[in-house]
């Protein structure tokens, strides 16, 4: 009988010990959860303020829904966004344009910002700087598209968690930015995102390189497709991925 009592009392103090350690961790997990939740509410409020030319952040935030033109590309593309130039290209044509291009950046990573874009407002044109570099790597592409620097400053939001999870090079880089672990780790985040070109005032005139030619095209109402253009059919008119587009200006010599 009093072995059966010790067993039961014995029983009862495992139990106990067993329940109080489970509150000590689910309080330790949710003031660990709610620190984390925190420190990134903390980043998200730093990246907001040094952040000018993140385009993940500018689609999430820009108030308007429609616009007449977005222009994706790379470098050279951005260009077109340095300092006022913008505004002076919306004053002298009467549209309402986006600019969207990422430095370095091929078809796979613009192909992300225009779902992106998609998902929260209308263009009713796409002008596409296109760079021969974009064609020649993977670099430019797949590696350049799961560049966690690239989503560091890009608020929450789970339209775009969802476009990288569908991206077969990005699904890991969607577990960073998902996290909030890209955000949290930027080291740059006091840094302005300006490119030192902007920022020193000094763009200069554009010398395309011997291995690198540039053009424009602009491309009419961009839905999704994958057709490829028919045998015998003029550079000038192509349609790809869905889109019709015509050359806007020549291609550098």
């Amino acid at each position: 009988m009093l072995a059966g009592r010790a067993a039961d009392a014995a029983w009862v103090r495992e139990r106990s010990d067993a329940t109080s350690f489970a509150r000590r961790l689910l309080t330790f997990l949710a003031v660990g959860a709610l620190l984390y939740v925190a420190c990134c509410a903390v980043a998200e409020s730093i990246a907001a303020r040094h952040t000018a030319r993140n385009r993940l952040r500018t689609i999430a935030t820009t108030p308007h829904n429609e616009f007449d033109a977005v222009i994706l590309g790379a470098s050279h593309a951005g260009v077109l966004d340095y300092r006022d130039m913008n505004a002076r290209l919306e004053s002298a044509t009467g549209a309402r344009i986006l600019n969207l291009s990422i430095a370095g950046a091929g078809v796979t990573p613009n192909r992300i910002v225009l779902d992106y874009f998609l998902t929260r407002h209308r263009a009713r044109a796409l002008v596409y700087v296109v760079d021969s570099f974009i064609f020649q790597s993977a670099e430019w592409n797949e590696v350049r598209a799961a560049d966690r620097a690239l989503y560091a400053r890009a608020p929450l939001d789970p339209a775009l968690a969802w476009r990288l999870i569908q991206e077969p090079a990005t699904r890991w880089t969607a577990v960073d930015y998902a996290t909030g672990f890209a955000m949290l780790n930027d080291a740059s985040r006091f840094e302005p995102d300006v490119p030192d070109e902007e920022g020193r005032g000094s763009i200069g005139r554009i010398v395309p390189s011997a291995r690198s030619t540039t053009s424009a095209w602009r491309i009419s109402t961009p839905r999704h497709g994958r057709r490829r253009p028919k045998p015998g059919t003029s550079r000038s008119s192509v349609t790809c991925c869905g889109w019709r587009a015509r050359r806007a200006w020549p291609s550098s010599p």
